[in-house]
């Protein structure tokens, strides 16, 4: 990651962990437009979106990161978020 998309992802991972997930959302979606293969970023904007409502778009973005990230522990917590969200829904 660049050192924009590394501040935005802090900012939004600040921001979800105090509660603002709009706030969250708005600078993972930064952080992404500047690296769209940050899958750790990806999954925070999963659950910031899950926490937003946005059952959709938190699927979406967890599929993303289930199907494509090469790291196999950030695919195993998307696989099982994916699923408690769907569960849950």
């Amino acid at each position: 990651m660049n050192s924009e998309a590394i501040s935005n992802f802090d900012e939004g991972v600040a921001s979800y962990q105090a509660g603002l997930f709009l706030e969250a959302e708005d600078a993972l979606k930064r952080g992404l437009a500047q690296d769209q293969m940050a899958w750790k970023m990806r999954f925070y904007l999963a659950m910031t979106y899950a926490r937003l409502g946005k059952s959709r778009e938190a699927r979406l973005e967890f599929m993303s990161v289930r199907d494509f990230c090469p790291d196999p522990d950030m695919r195993n917590r998307a696989t099982t978020a994916f699923t408690a969200l769907t569960q849950w829904k």
